[in-house]
């Protein structure tokens, strides 16, 4: 009715899981979904990892404990995807990139990936910091913050740069956004972690990410 609402009106934190109506969260962010139907989200204020089912009720549920692998002190997690029946939760802690694979149904967790990245375009000493990640079916797309989208396979071994050339400084000023490039001239950078900058339809890849802070730029990756 174009009524303003309080804050104390629209929303109320908490922890509380069981059916939709009243479930309640802190901080959802990074919602996903998978074939079935269900949605997941990370919950920030909580540190953990939810899920709604596809159900009359749009049950809500604990999926995963992240303070398991990610300490809130110095790192945090910044990615999720879905996919083979799992959830894939992406980010960093303890000066390391990390990428954790979960069983929604028994909570079972495995850890694919917990190191600095080792492609030859990094230096090692560096922390890519994973920002976006997307399930490929036989591996991983992952998008870091150092200006690269690599690829992991399915035992979280990076295997390939896919697109980047590293963080610009400046947006190159003959670079036309309008016509297709090399994928590994893309001029990617994504100083926004708590924004969603990457997403997979069909076999391309959409990427969002700024160049020396000229303004913001939503590329499409096509992946033959």
């Amino acid at each position: 009715d174009g009524s303003t609402l309080g804050a104390e009106e629209v929303h109320e934190e908490g922890d509380v899981d069981g059916p939709g109506a009243a479930a309640r969260f802190w901080g959802p962010s990074k919602v996903t979904a998978d074939d079935a139907g269900n949605a997941y989200f990370i919950d920030l204020g909580n540190y953990k990892v939810k899920r709604i089912a596809d159900d009359a009720d749009r049950t809500v549920s604990t999926i995963a404990d992240l303070f398991d692998w990610f300490d809130p002190a110095n790192g945090v997690p910044l990615a999720l995807a879905t996919g083979d029946g799992k959830v894939f939760v992406a980010g960093h802690s303890d000066a390391k990139d990390k990428l954790i694979e979960i069983d929604p149904d028994g909570g079972e967790a495995v850890v694919l990936y917990d190191e600095r990245p080792h492609f030859d375009e990094l230096d090692p000493s560096q922390l890519a910091v994973i920002a976006g990640v997307e399930f490929l079916g036989d591996g991983f797309a992952v998008y870091g913050t150092k200006g690269f989208v690599w690829r992991l396979d399915r035992a979280g071994e990076p295997t390939a740069v896919l697109a980047g050339y590293g963080a610009v400084v400046d947006f190159p000023q003959d670079l036309d956004p309008a016509q297709p490039i090399p994928a590994a001239e893309l001029p990617l950078r994504s100083p926004n972690t708590g924004a969603a900058p990457m997403a997979r339809r069909g076999n391309d890849l959409y990427l969002v990410g700024t160049a020396g802070g000229v303004g913001y730029h939503m590329w499409k990756l096509s992946c033959e």
